[in-house]
């Protein structure tokens, strides 16, 4: 497997997004407040800032970069990326409501010439003495993919851009699992470390297959 192929925690930074949901029904954890959080998977858009209802939000966002959840009111929130420190070019106009009681996954992804704002709902209920994840496609040359075991089993299949999974459960023995082009038998990735006990995860595959920055596996923790 080429180096370039890995899986990894993102560092976070010092930030929010759309109408565009991608997700699941309510959460069964019952929250007081909404929360979100924040990821940077434009592969070739530099640093940007986030502003959301006319306050910064979100400061020189470099690409893999995530903000922890935060708890905010529910309410219909206005989105505005800009350039980090240019505040004269808007790259980006949107609105998202958030609904109290729900977790949010917000990613900005897409190439330069367009960029868009995805938000997954996340469901951080844990399953006893098991792992729970779901997978989120959001490289934007890769075309759609199937998760399987390393025996071939499909787990998901035919999952494209900007689409997100079902979560799985799985015993924290469960093998290895590999993601592939879509009905081939051929590895892009492997996720080594996703079956941890009493977690609940995201997985979200970013950068390129073609280009530069190669493909990344971000595991993301929903709790």
């Amino acid at each position: 497997m080429e180096e370039r192929y890995k899986i990894s925690v993102p560092k976070p930074p010092t930030g929010l997004p759309t109408d565009h949901f991608c997700g699941y029904p309510p959460i069964r954890m019952k929250l007081s407040v909404a929360r979100f959080r924040l990821l940077h998977a434009s592969p070739d858009l530099p640093a940007f800032d986030i502003y959301a209802g006319g306050k910064r939000a979100a400061a020189d966002f470099e690409y893999k970069d995530v903000i922890p959840y935060r708890h905010v009111p529910s309410g219909q929130y206005i989105f505005e990326v800009f350039p980090a420190g240019n505040k004269k070019k808007l790259l980006l106009f949107q609105t998202l409501n958030i609904q109290e009681g729900h977790s949010y996954t917000i990613a900005a992804s897409g190439s330069a010439g367009g960029l868009r704002l995805f938000a997954f709902i996340d469901d951080p209920a844990p399953a006893a003495a098991k792992a729970r994840f779901k997978f989120i496609h959001l490289s934007p040359d890769t075309p759609a993919v199937d998760i399987t075991s390393m025996e071939g089993a499909w787990v998901h299949s035919q999952i494209s851009f900007g689409q997100v999974t079902d979560y799985l459960t799985q015993d924290s023995n469960s093998r290895a699992l590999s993601i592939r082009p879509a009905g081939r038998t051929d590895t892009l990735l492997i996720l080594p470390d996703v079956a941890v006990p009493d977690s609940v995860s995201t997985v979200v595959v970013v950068g390129c297959m073609k280009e530069r920055p190669g493909l990344e596996a971000l595991l993301l923790s929903d709790l």
